[in-house]
This record gives structure tokens, C-alpha cells and sequence, in this order.
């Protein structure tokens, strides 16, 4: 499957979730800010983020050799730069605020630390709040998602018979439709319900958001097929997306952010798609194999926080600032940690071949 632009378009969702965020918190508010959130509402990064998830992890998953060797996978993705961002952005509120943790009772202290570093990473202790947005970083409440996606998909694939019946295809488009159906019911609850604390546990739980999940897992298993709906398509494919943008607003839907209506994620996943498999060299001659992606994600509320506490905010200067913050960090993150994990991915992997090789009974 490769080359292709996966990367790229990762890192164009990341920075979109950037940009949204930083438009919100720091640059003036006024029309024009407005205008731009709205417009890049149509071209979610975290929807895309969950679909290509379903793509590149259902893969992987199928690739796998054993159950430990899925989850050995997802946990050197997921946990070590994990687990060094919230060293950060502890570090950063000790610059910062540093009476904010000092001050605070132990025991909640301690309950903060083992929710970030284990499956609550949308836990944010009433001690923080006075801290930059309210939130050290918000954002992270997708990775306990994902996480729920990693356990998901095992389940999916069992209970369905994914790649034993030849239904599974027909299945798949079953779960898709179900879970669509729960998420529409969901985000159309009353709006008075969307402060109570079981809508917001919800929100933070895979059952929304496993409906895009299960598209990219759809559109894996079944890409040699559609591959020629993809392939140099992408210009194809953001043209439909713009005509569905236009339609809605002239009808005065508005459907982006993370609550996308079905029919505009789908011309997203699309274009995502078209995206990662047109021009196919561009994201090895951009990146040159950094996969910086998701330490944007993950780091950019930490500057947000951090230009909030220096009082860097209304002017437009300081969004091209974290922006190119966010940048740096990842990479570093990338360099430092995530590549080296990676490079223990594959090491671990080769040992336990030479291991069956040299134990054939095992």
C-alpha cells in the first residue's frame, strides 16, 4: 500500500484542530475568526483522524500474528509519547502556575496522574481549572476513544466473522448504519442535556465516534475493489465535498465539527482517501518519513495553555506562534520518542520470529 500520503493528510487534520483551537482562545474575536472556524469545521480533523484509524489499524490488526502482537503494536503507538507530553505539561504548569499543583490535595493530585497515564485521559481535576482554558489539554479526550477503537475492533471482528463469512462485508454495513443511528440520537439530545455529567462520559466514549471508525474499516477491506474511486481522485473528490459545503450553506446546515452529518463525513473520508493515494510521493518529499502528526495533536494545547498564562493572546501573530510551537514540539517527540518506539516495534518483532524459527514446535 505504500507509498502514500497518510502522514500528510494526518498532519493536515492536526493542524486544522490547531488552527480551530487557536482561532478560539487566542486570536480576537470578531467575524473573520468566525468565518474561518466555520469554514474549516467542514473539513474535521478528529472525524478524519477516527476514519483513517479504522483504515491503517483494522489493517494492521489483520496483519498480525497474534493478539499480543496487535496490542504490543497499539500500546508503543499510543503510550510512551503519551506518557511524556503529560511530563510536559506538568512541567508547564509548574512555569506557569505552579501553586495550582502545589497547593492542591495530594490524593487528587495523584488521581490525576494515573488517569493521564493509563485510560481517562479527559479527566480534568477541579484544581486546573483556573489553568489557561480551564482544560491543560482538552484534546486528549480522543485517546481513551481510540483506545475504546483498539479494544472495539477485536469484538467487531469476532462477532461479525470478519474475514470468514462471506457476509462480513454486509455486516459491516450493518454496524455502520447502527452506530450511525446511535450517534445521530446521541448529538441530537436536548441541548439542556449536554452539560450533565453521563452525556459528557458518553461523548468521551467510543460509541458516538465508531461509526466513522467502522467506515475506515469498511473502506480497508474492501479497497482493491474501489481503489480506481480513489487513485488521482482527489481533486474529484474535494469538488463533491465543496458542493455538499455550498448546498449547506445555503440551506443553513451546518455540519462540521465532530458531530459531522453521515452524508458530509462521507465526502470527507472521501476526499481523505483521494488525498492519501493521489500525487502518492508527496508526503515522503514533505516529511521525509516524520510522522509529526500526532505529536501536533497532542502538545498543541499545551502552547495554547501556556501563550494564555504569558497573556499572549489577540493578535494573530501568536497563532503562527503556536502553530510553529507545536511543530517543534512534535518533532522532537517524534525524533526522541516515537521513532525509537517504533524501531522497538519491529525489533520486538524480529525476536519473536527468530524465537519460532528456532522453536518451530512453538
Amino acid at each position: 500500500m505504500r507509498p502514500n500520503n497518510f502522514d500528510l493528510i494526518r498532519l493536515l487534520a492536526a493542524t486544522q484542530v490547531v488552527i480551530v483551537h487557536g482561532l478560539h482562545h487566542i486570536t480576537p474575536d470578531n467575524s473573520s475568526a468566525s468565518l474561518v472556524i466555520r469554514w474549516l469545521d467542514y473539513f474535521p480533523g478528529v472525524p478524519i483522524f477516527f476514519v483513517i484509524s479504522g483504515f491503517l489499524v483494522s489493517a494492521s490488526y489483520e496483519r498480525s500474528k497474534t493478539q499480543k502482537d496487535y496490542w504490543v503494536n497499539r500500546a508503543l503507538r499510543i503510550f510512551p509519547a503519551l506518557w511524556v507530553c503529560f511530563a510536559v505539561s506538568v512541567v508547564s504548569v509548574l512555569i506557569f502556575a505552579p501553586r495550582l499543583i502545589l497547593d492542591a490535595d495530594p490524593i487528587k493530585v495523584a488521581a490525576w496522574f494515573v488517569a493521564q497515564l493509563t485510560f481517562f485521559q479527559f479527566y480534568n481535576p477541579d484544581f486546573l481549572r483556573p489553568y489557561g482554558v480551564g482544560a491543560l489539554n482538552g484534546s486528549l479526550w480522543t485517546i481513551p476513544v481510540e483506545l475504546q477503537f483498539y479494544v472495539g475492533l477485536p469484538i467487531i471482528y469476532g462477532l461479525l466473522g470478519i474475514a470468514k463469512s462471506k457476509f462480513s462485508n454486509l455486516r459491516l454495513v450493518i454496524a455502520f448504519a447502527v452506530f450511525v443511528l446511535v450517534a445521530q440520537i446521541f448529538f441530537r439530545l436536548p441541548a439542556a442535556m449536554h452539560e450533565e455529567t453521563w452525556f459528557k462520559l458518553i461523548q468521551c466514549s467510543m460509541f458516538p465516534h465508531f461509526w466513522l471508525f467502522i467506515l475506515g474499516v469498511w473502506l480497508q477491506r474492501n479497497f482493491e475493489s474501489m481503489r480506481w474511486m480513489f487513485e488521482g481522485k482527489v481533486f474529484y473528490w474535494l469538488g463533491l465535498h465543496l458542493l455538499f459545503i455550498v448546498v449547506a450553506q445555503m440551506s443553513g446546515i451546518h455540519s462540521g465539527y465532530n458531530k459531522t452529518f453521515p452524508l458530509f463525513a462521507l465526502t470527507v473520508a472521501g476526499a481523505a482517501m483521494a488525498g492519501a493515494f493521489s500525487f502518492r510521493s508527496v508526503s515522503d518529499r514533505t516529511l521525509a518519513g516524520n510522522d509529526i502528526s500526532y505529536g501536533v495533536y497532542i502538545y498543541h494545547m499545551i502552547v495554547i495553555n501556556a501563550l494564555l498564562s504569558c497573556d499572549l493572546v489577540g493578535r494573530y501573530e501568536y497563532l503562527v506562534i503556536a502553530i510553529v510551537a507545536s511543530y517543534v514540539l512534535a518533532y522532537l517527540s517524534w525524533i526522541i520518542v516515537e521513532k525509537p518506539c517504533l524501531m522497538l516495534k519491529k525489533r520486538w518483532h524480529q525476536k519473536k520470529s527468530l524465537q519460532q524459527k528456532s522453536n518451530p514446535a512453538t
